[in-house]
């Protein structure tokens, strides 16, 4: 059986596996890239680790991920997808999200309850006098 040649098995792999053999190839080390890229170590460290909650936004991330495979010299596509297929199995179904049971507040109805408690008993009242007084 034939062994999978580096470049299969770079396409196996993950993102920032992928991003990292590309890295090694060049002879680069993470701080050598980053001089490059010009920006800071630790970010091509999250990418190559896919900690990609360090960027924030997908948009972020995709174009550090654009950006450091265009200073290796590797197809972005594939990673652009790989990210991609990895957002859609992240996120969350939003049409079946629970919801919170609704507060019904009492004191809402306090004062319009009052209201028209002291007009039935004001109507009572001078009911009662007109009748007392014929």
């Amino acid at each position: 059986m034939p062994l999978p040649s580096e470049s299969a098995k770079a396409e196996c792999s993950g993102i920032g596996a992928q991003l990292r053999a590309g890295r090694e190839r060049a002879g680069m080390t993470v701080l050598q890239a980053a001089e490059k890229l010009r920006i800071e170590p630790r970010m091509l460290e999250a990418l190559e680790a896919e900690q990609f909650d360090f960027f924030g936004a997908p948009v972020f991330v995709r174009g550090h991920i654009q950006h450091y495979a265009q200073l290796l010299d590797q197809p972005f596509a594939p990673l652009r997808e790989l990210f991609e297929a990895r957002l859609r199995a992240a996120a969350p179904d939003l049409t079946r999200a629970p919801r919170a049971p609704r507060y019904f507040d009492r004191r809402r109805l306090l004062r319009p309850t009052l209201f028209v408690l002291i007009a039935i008993a004001l109507a009572f009242a001078v009911w009662w006098v007109l009748k007392k007084g014929v």
